[in-house]
């Protein structure tokens, strides 16, 4: 979890191995509505859109500043 200045808190997943699907996050966001998540995987990540990062494990360092 990170919590943002406003005090919303963003689900961060951390996914290292090839298998990304992430139980745990997608049934954090059904209960709970997050506006952002984020899932850090070993390999390549992509933007689905705003609210659904997907970054590469080398990302963590950046997720303070991508999320504002």
């Amino acid at each position: 979890m990170y919590k943002c200045d406003d005090g919303s808190i963003v689900p961060v997943e951390v996914k290292s191995g090839k298998r990304t699907r992430a139980k745990s996050l997608k049934a954090y966001v059904e209960r709970y509505k997050p506006k952002t998540t984020v899932k850090l995987i070993g390999s390549t990540g992509s933007i689905e859109d705003k609210t659904a990062l997907v970054l590469p494990l080398y990302y963590v360092s950046k997720v303070s500043q991508l999320l504002g």
